[in-house]
């Protein structure tokens, strides 16, 4: 998982799909918290307070509805600048 734009408000995040992904939808989490659930594989979180820390974290679920084991995660501080800070 990268950002792949980042303003004072919102960021966007994309990731690649793993070797074996069939009719998968990935769930994006912020601060533990879920945000998104899609097939799409980006994410635009926007609405976001300046200079605040936010961990984001993906995991994917199939069919079924298992889950994967989440992505390591990452955290980004959403700057006024439009910088995205190393977690």
């Amino acid at each position: 998982m990268h950002a792949t734009d980042v303003t004072d408000t919102q960021i966007k995040l994309a990731w690649t799909a793993p070797s074996d992904a069939v009719d998968v939808h990935y769930v994006v989490f912020r601060d533990a918290l879920e945000v998104s659930r899609s097939s799409e594989m980006t994410f635009t979180d926007s609405g976001l307070t300046p200079d605040t820390l936010y961990k984001y974290f993906i995991a994917s679920t199939d069919a079924s509805g298992e889950f994967s084991v989440p992505s390591d995660g990452g955290r980004g501080k959403v700057q006024v600048c439009g910088q995205l800070s190393p977690g």
